[in-house]
């Protein structure tokens, strides 16, 4: 499914006055950071970063005057009020402009995206979100990432193999007697560390 719509979301890209504006709450809010980050620097492009509640509860101070803005939202229930209502402002202002990445089918926010991507094998009900988290960067390609996208692929297949040799020097870690941890990451990886330390 998201491959299916990487050139339509290319040409909204195109069409954006080089100005994008990525929404989302909790995790998907991490990974826009992450976005942001990449496509300003595979792209060129304007990209501002805001949690959904800003876009719902200050429109005029978060969401851009004019142009043609490009939104970009990413969530895994869907149904989040704080995104819904960001969407609802934006779409009033600049109608067929937002595209949602989500990872349930017949959500709120899938009806109202003008572009919806949807994966539903990446829907989870945990708090930290990895299948999920991983699944919606589908950024990467949209940036023309392909070695990117194409790495994040194949994790599902390497994984298993990575956390059996790493097994027991993680359990050694986890027992150790320590109460606190630090995540670095700059760059496109900022966003991701955030997700970490906050998980």
């Amino acid at each position: 499914m998201a491959d299916e719509r990487v050139d339509e979301v290319r040409g909204l890209i195109g069409r954006s006055d080089a100005r994008i504006l990525i929404t989302s709450c909790g995790s998907p809010y991490f990974l826009g950071l992450a976005t942001a980050t990449l496509w300003r620097e595979k792209l060129g492009m304007e990209v501002a970063v805001a949690p959904a509640s800003e876009g719902m509860l200050f429109p005029h101070a978060t969401l851009p005057d004019e142009g043609n803005p490009f939104l970009v939202i990413a969530t895994r229930s869907g149904e989040t009020t704080e995104t819904v209502r960001a969407l609802e402002a934006f779409s009033a202002r600049f109608p067929g402009r937002a595209v949602v990445i989500g990872c349930r089918p017949d959500t709120a926010l899938e009806e109202m995206a003008d572009v919806p991507i949807t994966i539903p094998e990446a829907y989870e009900d945990v708090i930290p979100q990895t299948r999920s988290f991983g699944s919606m960067y589908t950024a990467a390609r949209l940036a023309g990432e392909e070695k990117l996208a194409s790495s994040l692929e194949s994790l599902p297949d390497i994984l298993p193999d990575l956390l059996h040799r790493w097994e027991i020097e993680v359990r050694s870690m986890a027992e150790e007697d320590w109460d606190s941890a630090a995540y670095l990451g700059g760059g496109p990886l900022y966003g991701i560390a955030t997700e970490g330390a906050s998980s």
